[in-house]
């Protein structure tokens, strides 16, 4: 499992630092314009490195990324904007991360940041074909194609972030992108019963202290059963465990559901810890 891991994040660097975006999306002309307050839909082609980390050294048959995008209103590509990267579980009907986005536009526009999500375009034959490697893949495309359009979003402050089993995938994808050099300013982690950070760091096998200072947030339902109250406090314990040092685990009333509170919540205090 760790030098899986080591293998996986080797080639990550790799592509989200040489791979270039595909002749069809060369150019910030090719990119269309972004509509302040509402969702954008970009098709990206993937180049064949990042179709290569996809599939784990192996050329995956994904072509292209779908990739979805909100900015706020008063948004100006001159300025520094906080960037919150939204990916959805693998289980089947749960698992676009487009839609999921849907449920954090409104809160992350009202805080000021910019919002994106990636899918693959091409259908998946398969739930082992939907893996974290493919994820990370068509969220480098996009953001390869934001910085087309805009060069200075490659210096904009990053946030994962998920619900259920999007949320664990997200702890994962925060890890990876901190590997790589880009380190995250949050993880909004919802309806989360499993320490994913804390176990990728543990696969990993060596110090990353620079990861175990991105601000962790917790959102707990009160009547969860499919991820309850008092698993969010085992998580919020082995992040401790782990040395995560930013944790705060925030309850809201209600099931298995995303809170929109809790993500304006979580970005404003991301962005408090940033300025600190």
């Amino acid at each position: 499992m760790r030098v899986l891991i080591l293998i996986i994040v080797a080639v990550a660097a790799v592509a989200a630092l040489c791979a270039p975006l595909p002749s069809q999306a060369q150019g910030a002309s090719a990119i269309p314009d972004i509509e302040p307050g509402k969702i954008n839909e970009l098709r990206i082609g993937l180049p064949e490195l990042l179709r290569r980390f996809a599939g784990n050294s192996r050329l995956k048959p994904i072509t292209e990324a779908l990739v979805d995008v909100a900015v706020p209103e008063n948004f100006d590509a001159t300025r520094e904007w906080p960037m919150l990267i939204v990916s959805a579980s693998q289980d089947p009907g749960y698992n676009s991360s487009r839609e999921l986005m849907r449920g954090f536009v409104k809160p992350a526009l009202a805080a000021g940041w910019v919002v994106l999500a990636a899918d693959a375009a091409e259908p998946l034959t398969a739930i082992e074909d939907d893996t974290t490697g493919m994820r990370f893949a068509v969220i480098q495309a996009g953001l390869a194609a934001l910085k087309e359009k805009w060069p200075d979003s490659v210096h904009w402050p990053l946030a994962f972030g998920g619900f259920s089993g999007g949320a664990k995938r997200s702890g994962v994808l925060a890890f990876l992108a901190t590997v790589e050099g880009r380190v995250p300013i949050g993880m909004f982690l919802g309806g989360c019963n499993e320490p994913t950070p804390a176990e990728m760091l543990d696969s990993y096998g060596r110090p990353l202290p620079q990861f175990l200072k991105v601000p962790v947030f917790l959102s707990s339902g009160s009547s969860d059963r499919i991820a309850t109250p008092m698993q969010h406090r085992e998580v919020e314990r082995a992040l401790a465990r782990a040395g995560f040092t930013r944790i705060r685990l925030e309850t809201y009333e209600g099931p298995h559901h995303l809170s929109q509170d809790n993500v304006r919540t979580a970005l404003e205090w991301f962005a408090a810890e940033r300025g600190k």
